[in-house]
């Protein structure tokens, strides 16, 4: 079986977040996808993996660039990745990694992204809000000596292991 899993690192997490949202037909949750006979699995999605990503490029600026915070409001490009969580079928597996000494994305904006995943699927009852499959499906791991770009090198063994665990 073949799994398409879209994998993204900062700027390319928040490139893949865009792709899944916009694309929510192209998802084929693993533990659904059938075997390489049927043609249609071959164009779906079966996994999100995002490691050190933001919340949306504006956010981003006061802490990576202090000095042009006053000007934040100029980036035009704004990657507003969790605005687009709630398009993202709440089936989708997703696998975070957090360095929490990155230098560049703070962790509270994986966090916050954690949380928006976590309440895909979100249902209100009687009883207040009931959460389904969102938070089922989501993986957030931290790594206490990850930086920008070193999380995934701390886990490359483990990393194989955890998209099994959460793609079941």
């Amino acid at each position: 079986m073949i799994s398409k899993v879209l994998y993204g690192q900062s700027i390319g997490g928040a490139v893949s977040i865009d792709l899944i949202s916009r694309n929510p037909d192209k998802v084929c949750p693993y533990f659904e996808t059938p075997y390489l006979s049927d043609s249609h699995f071959m164009s779906k999605i079966t996994g999100l993996i995002l490691e050190n990503t933001f919340t949306s490029l504006p956010s981003l600026i006061p802490h990576a660039l202090p000095l042009l915070s006053p000007f934040a409001f100029l980036c035009h490009q704004k990657w507003h990745s969790i605005s687009k969580v709630p398009k993202i079928p709440p089936e989708t597996p997703i696998l975070m990694l957090s360095g929490l000494k990155d230098e560049i994305v703070p962790k509270e904006q994986m966090r916050m992204l954690f949380e928006a995943f976590a309440k895909r699927g979100e249902a209100t009852t009687s009883g207040g809000k009931e959460y389904k499959t969102g938070i089922e499906r989501v993986k957030y791991l931290e790594f206490p000596q990850g930086g920008h770009s070193a999380p995934i090198l701390y886990c490359r063994r483990f990393m194989s292991r955890s998209c099994m665990v959460i793609c079941r």
